[in-house]
């Protein structure tokens, strides 16, 4: 926008909400996004008052209006809520906020976490508490950026961190972030921070809870074991409605919060044989097989037993989003997307030695191994019969709710494999662990679907690496 333009589109808005309408724009400041309770908390304004300025400056295009949504432990109808646009950061660098810029979150889950910092910041501005948000730290030539900082009466300050619902398919980036913290924190650059994360966890005590905090107890629990058991800094959670209820902004807490620490191993890690790990990962072979491990204890512990069959169990579908993330996330680097995916089928490679997979899985892959006359029809059943054999020692079928097939591609498919396992989940609910009472969104079973197809493909075209042998169809 050209200067001119920006006054002229400035003092539109002015004309049109004097006295409001510069307070209601650096509501956006923080994060550069808010809804309309958010603003009027900021400002002070009535809801009429409030929305008469945001009207104003979507006509504007200083903000731009998005579809409610629904917080995960929201109370009552969610409101729609307003990104601040470029046009409308240029206006408040006008205004003397040098550093403001753009919202650009993208997705469901960055929005969320965008409206839970507001939400704190403001809390923290009405209380009269001094607060920065999502500014960096320097430590080592590197980088910390807490989503805020706050700093206490006796000038010391406290992490403050925002935080979603994260299951096993989560560890990866916990690991990171919680290792990141160590790091800091272990650097001792900044004395005047105490040695604390208050996290702030926008689920309510309940099943999807403690899903979450066991999240973060195995990845503490990694990244201790990685440190030799001394951690920098102590971690405590408490759910955003409790702490948003009464702040809590002071190093004595007087909340409800919980201190996660270090799950301790139970597992003692295994010797990896058959496939090369040094040839597979780029130096995170480790971590990948402490986190591996971390979650197969859990699925130990959780299973239920049964005398004459494996009982099907939701882990299960968890450890295989594990898996198959380790290659296949987005938070990788164009090259690590681009290479071989080594990271999950070292992952593979260790979960189907822990489970005893490898003699079962060699046993049914190469039966009439140099007699067999293969065509596609023998291929579909040889293969069929291999993901028969991986879902029964899991105690699932494949023909019911979960319902797993081979297929072969027509001439017109883009599929780079001609002959393929195809994964579709017909009730969400089988991926329900007992006590959870929100049913897995269509991402969450589609992500689901995509992580059990890959890991039944691998064992066909990694083979070798697997330990499996290469199949004569193959």
């Amino acid at each position: 926008m050209q200067n001119n333009a920006f006054m002229q589109v400035w003092q539109t808005v002015l004309r049109a909400a004097p006295e409001i309408a510069q307070s209601v724009l650096e509501a956006f400041l923080p994060t550069g996004l808010a809804d309309i309770v958010q603003v009027e908390q900021a400002t002070n304004l009535t809801r009429a008052r409030a929305n008469r300025a945001l009207e104003h400056m979507v006509s504007a295009k200083l903000i731009a209006q998005y579809p409610a949504l629904q917080r995960p432990d929201q109370r009552g109808k969610p409101s729609a809520f307003y990104l601040l646009t470029a046009d409308g950061a240029e206006v408040l660098q006008g205004l003397g906020h040098l550093k403001a810029t753009a919202c650009n979150l993208n997705g469901e889950t960055q929005m969320l976490h965008g409206l839970a910092m507001t939400d704190m910041h403001i809390a923290a501005r009405k209380a009269g508490i001094e607060i920065a948000t999502d500014r960096e730290l320097d430590f080592n030539s590197r980088n910390l950026r807490p989503d805020h900082l706050v700093t206490l009466s006796d000038r010391n300050k406290l992490i403050f961190e925002v935080e979603q619902v994260a299951g096993k398919d989560s560890l990866r980036r916990v690991v990171k972030s919680l290792q990141n913290k160590q790091d800091f924190f272990s650097s001792k650059t900044h004395p005047d921070i105490l040695p604390e994360v208050r996290m702030i966890l926008q689920v309510q005590r309940g099943a999807k809870w403690d899903k979450t905090i066991n999240t973060w107890v195995t990845a503490l629990g990694v990244v201790a074991e990685r440190s030799g058991g001394n951690l920098a800094f102590r971690l405590f959670v408490i759910p955003r409605r409790e702490f948003l209820d009464a702040p809590d902004w002071e190093e004595t807490r007087k909340l409800l919060w919980r201190e996660i620490t270090p799950m301790q191993q139970r597992v003692q890690p295994m010797e990896i044989q058959a496939v090369q790990t040094s040839q597979l990962m780029y130096g995170s072979q480790r971590e990948n097989h402490v986190v591996l491990m971390a979650v197969y204890q859990e699925l130990i512990e959780n299973l239920k037993t049964s005398e004459l069959y494996p009982v099907a169990n939701a882990e299960f579908f968890e450890i295989m989003r594990l898996i198959y993330s380790g290659s296949y996330n987005d938070g990788l680097s164009p090259l690590e997307q681009a290479v071989l995916p080594h990271a999950s089928i070292y992952l593979l490679g260790t979960y189907l030695k822990m489970r005893e997979l490898v003699v079962h899985l060699n046993k049914t892959m190469h039966s009439g191994k140099g007699s067999m006359r293969w065509n596609p029809t023998t291929i579909m059943h040889r293969m069929q019969s291999v993901v028969h054999t991986f879902l029964w020692h899991h105690g699932w079928r494949s023909d019911g709710a979960l319902y797993v097939y081979t297929t072969v591609s027509d001439w017109q498919s883009h599929s780079i494999h001609q002959f393929q396992v195809r994964v579709h989940i017909r009730s969400a609910e089988i991926m329900m662990a007992d006590g959870d009472l929100v049913v897995p969104t269509r991402d969450e079973v589609k992500r689901t679907e995509e992580a059990l197809a890959w890991v039944l493909q691998a064992l066909f075209v990694y083979g070798p690496e697997l330990g499996l042998g290469k199949v004569e169809f193959w």
